[in-house]
């Protein structure tokens, strides 16, 4: 992409001609040309962008009339005359957007075909805005611009709106006029400008008498500037910039002169400082002592602006001439030669004059004189187009070859006023092409038979030569002459090739390496490029050539098997460490009935595991998930499950595999699965208890024994609370009805992947825990784990230490909440919490000085908080060593 610097905005390269600030250049950017006649603006004529380019670039009124369709393009500066046709007219047909004027623009299209340039002036315009009619007048300056085979392609029109000057010169004729009826002050007054008021300075007495008018201008009082007034009381009124020049011209016409002139700004009575000329002329006594001074004071604000908005549209062409990289002159209409833009002189090395009137002829190649003076001639006897490829003499003394062009303009009456034309260089192009012409056959037998991309470029990194593969990879038909910014979507991409490519034309050397293009479509691709300089028979580096294999599939593939192989890792440690947390803090009374509840617990974690597996870890189908842990305790048809196809994300799977298990558990030994007649329904839906959606999974026992709340809240229970509240951020509602116990789950609808297949039914089992305690005492230690069982087991080593837990929280946003409103001497957290990484949540501890200890699954570093960690635990952790390395941290803070 190109960055657009006048506005910032991100333009991409092969319409970079359309950048501008401005609604007009958005309006082309944003419209779909696709079927239009001018067809997508990449593919426009290079005649086209070029004044396109140009027309959005510049300040002054222009719009562009081009093809046989007559397309109207315009620039920001033209909306005023268009009034409401704007934006409508954008693309059209000139003719219909003008139609009360359509016979008369038809005759100027048909003079414009020959070639002919047409100034229309004092042009009067009709436009409507906002309903109301306006009227304008305005001056139009028509030129062609050549097209591919030399005739015109279109035209470009400067306009300029010449009402206020018009009004101008007509208010000046007026004011000279009556200035010619005032004997004293017509002779004063006789350049231009308003009668601002007009003084008579007694100088022995320096009484300075002024009218009304002059009174008004200097922001002083009426009836004092008619009595009298010292000159200092007049002065009081210039601006402090201007009366130190003032001081000195009214000194030297006393001394020295009769006559007096002077510009200088002076404070009105509105207090707003305004350009005046003063006119004056000095009377002398016999013995040529100054003795009065009358004088006038005209308004030059207008003529002021004028020459100011002259000199800006002056200043404008000459930066908009310069600004271009190519030479541009202008003749007269005989053809002598009176401007040229820097980069003539820049390329020729020539001293400014130098090549004025016939002098450029010189700066051929002596075999190319007699043909270009002859060509030129002929353009100026029949006004056609002036086009032709010589040799010019560079700077370096060198003949390079250039390609000139020229339209010439055309007055009121038809005759040429003067020619405007461009050089440009192109001597690496045509050197290329000729080194090609003696390769080419070979290259391109050798091209087409390869699904490589073979192709050469010039100096400046447009495509000489690609074979039939180039532009399958680029999704182009004609890729010639096309460079990286072309066809890059991404401008930092489209910058290293060029970067490249110009290393290996300075070095001389062949490099191989890997280049990244991002497709339209917005597919990387890799490929690997063996690229090497271009040489001419004399040995000059004119290009580069290249042969390019596509890597994509073979990046795409090591990249998938390197993230499987981090992945499996990182789930495996994950697994493992739920595993030893279950181990560790499973209770029983005798070692059978801790093996069993252990081994159950496992399974329970092992069927999840292996229906993700059979998934791929994309999620497991709800129904299957009921299926598998409940169908060991179905006997007789006394178990039954519905709801609809849902499909739960991997951590869910998980947690909601070990809460059926426990609850299934609790039901074979306690509940109604313990005792022949009792029955279990399970049943889940979506529904949207509180406006948002959430998977409510209810539990529901029939015909058991009495059922009662537990005396003592043991593992199980906790593993259930724990897994839906904290780790799935739910709700848990457990009831111990006499009919048997009600379990209601709700998980937010987030925890879902996916709708697939699903509905089945199930049975249960339950399990007693211990409820353990520990002293609470000590340093306060911030848990940060997304996993349940991990976090109660990294919660249990904390307080065997006497230290105190907080948390656990399992996200980062939960846990910057409780550092707003907790003291926090160390930390414990995960690096992976669901769908995030706890970077920010280390940045911040870093930050205020809080050591932390970092737990993770993964094999290798993934994350910025391992850098900042005082130590890094892989997961199983292992209870000693965490021990030791909280330890270890909390010592860290002082």
């Amino acid at each position: 992409m190109a960055r657009d610097l006048r506005d910032g905005s991100d333009v991409p390269e092969a319409v970079g001609f359309l950048q501008g600030r401005g609604e007009v250049p958005a309006l082309l950017r944003g419209l779909d040309w696709r079927g239009h006649q001018l067809g997508p603006p990449e593919n426009w004529p290079p005649e086209l962008k070029t004044a396109v380019a140009m027309m959005l670039g510049s300040q002054q009124p222009m719009f562009l009339v081009w093809g046989p369709e007559r397309v109207y393009l315009y620039n920001d500066a033209l909306r005023v005359q268009l009034g409401d046709r704007h934006p409508a007219a954008l693309g059209r047909d000139w003719l219909e957007v003008w139609p009360e004027r359509r016979e008369r623009l038809l005759g100027l299209l048909a003079c414009l075909s020959e070639g002919k340039t047409v100034t229309q002036s004092s042009y009067e315009v009709v436009t409507e805005h906002n309903g109301h009619a306006e009227k304008a007048t305005y001056s139009f300056s028509f030129s062609p611009i050549a097209g591919a085979e030399g005739r015109p392609g279109g035209y470009c029109c400067f306009v300029s709106e010449i009402t206020d000057r018009l009004s101008t010169e007509r208010k000046l004729a007026d004011a000279e006029k009556r200035l010619r009826t005032e004997e004293e002050r017509v002779e004063l007054a006789q350049q231009t400008g308003a009668i601002l008021g007009t003084w008579d300075w007694d100088i022995a007495n320096d009484v300075v008498i002024a009218d009304q008018r002059f009174a008004h201008s200097f922001g002083l009082d009426r009836a004092e500037c008619e009595a009298g007034l010292p000159i200092d009381r007049y002065l009081e009124s210039i601006h402090p910039d201007d009366l130190q020049g003032l001081e000195a011209a009214i000194a030297a016409a006393l001394v020295e002169g009769d006559r007096f002139t002077h510009r200088y700004r002076v404070r009105r009575a509105d207090g707003e400082f305004q350009w005046v000329e003063a006119l004056g002329r000095v009377e002398r006594e016999a013995d040529g002592k100054a003795k009065r001074f009358p004088g006038v004071l005209l308004n030059i604000e207008e003529r002021r602006r004028q020459q100011l908005a002259l000199q800006e549209s002056e200043a404008k062409f000459q930066a908009i001439a310069n600004s271009i990289d190519q030479m541009i002159w202008v003749t007269q209409s005989n053809g002598y030669h009176e401007y040229y833009n820097d980069r003539w002189y820049e390329y020729t090395g020539v001293s400014r004059g130098s090549t004025d009137g016939e002098e450029w002829n010189g700066m051929f190649h002596p075999d190319d004189q007699e043909r270009a003076w002859a060509v030129w001639r002929h353009c100026l006897e029949t006004g056609e187009p002036y086009h032709i490829e010589y040799r010019l003499r560079h700077r370096s003394g060198e003949y390079r070859w250039v390609i000139g062009r020229a339209q010439c303009q055309r007055d009121e009456q038809g005759a040429i006023a003067r020619w405007y034309g461009t050089c440009t260089d192109i001597h690496d192009q045509r050197m290329a092409e000729e080194e090609l012409l003696r390769t080419s056959s070979l290259l391109r037998l050798i091209g087409e038979s390869t699904p490589d991309l073979i192709y050469a470029k010039d100096r400046d990194g447009r495509l000489l030569y690609a074979n039939p593969a180039v532009g399958r990879a680029l999704g182009r038909e004609n890729v010639i002459g096309l460079n990286a910014y072309d066809y890059a979507v991404d401008r930092s991409e489209a910058d290293a090739i060029m970067e490249n490519e110009r290393r290996i034309m300075e070095s001389g050397e062949t490099v191989e390496r890997d280049e990244l293009l991002t497709s339209e479509d917005g597919m990387q691709r890799y490929f690997r490029t063996t690229k090497a300089p271009l040489r001419a028979s004399d040995g000059t580096t004119i290009g580069i050539a290249a042969i390019t294999e596509d890597v994509t599939k073979r990046r795409i593939a090591e990249e998938r098997e390197r993230l499987l192989v981090q992945e499996v890792d990182h789930r495996a440690k994950n697994l493992l460490g739920v595993v030893q947390s279950v181990v560790q803090l499973t209770r029983a009374e005798t070692i059978g009935a801790f093996k069993e509840a252990v081994a159950g617990r496992i399974q329970s974690l092992a069927r999840a595991h292996s229906l993700l597996a059979s998934e791929r870890w994309d999620g497991v189908n709800l129904r299957s998930l009921m299926i598998e842990e409940l169908a060991g305790f179905d006997q007789a048809g006394r178990v039954s499950i519905s709801g609809p196809a849902l499909r739960l994300r991997p951590a869910a799977s998980q947690a909601l595999a070990l809460c059926v298990h426990e609850l299934a558990t609790n039901a074979a030994k306690y509940g109604a699965l313990s005792v022949p007649g009792g029955t279990l329904e399970v049943h889940w839906e979506i529904s949207r208890p509180d406006g948002a959606a959430w998977l409510c999974f209810s539990w529901n026992e029939r015909g058991g024994p009495l059922a009662e709340p537990p005396s003592r809240q043991g593992f199980g229970s906790t593993v259930i609370k724990t897994s839906i509240e904290r780790q799935l951020g739910g709700r848990l509602a457990m009831n111990w009805e006499r009919h048997g116990l009600e379990c209601r789950i709700e998980i937010p609808a987030d925890q879902l992947a996916d709708a697939a297949p699903s509905s089945e039914a199930g049975e249960g089992e339950t399990l007693e825990l211990t409820e353990v305690h520990m002293p609470v005492s000590g340093k306060r230690i911030l848990i940060v784990e997304d996993e349940a069982l991990i976090s109660m087991q990294i919660e249990q080593v904390v307080r065997q230490l006497g230290f105190t837990a907080l948390g656990p929280a399992g996200s980062v946003d939960q846990a910057l909440e409780v550092l707003a409103t907790e003291a926090v001497d160390a930390a414990v957290i995960d690096v992976s919490l669901g769908r995030e990484r706890s970077d920010p949540l280390a940045d911040e501890l870093a930050e205020r000085g809080i050591p932390f200890v970092v737990c993770t699954g993964y094999a290798t570093p993934v994350s910025r908080s391992v850098e900042k960690a005082v130590d890094t635990l892989g997961k199983p952790i292992d209870p000693a060593t965490l021990k030791r390395v909280l330890q270890r941290a909390v010592s860290v803070k002082p």
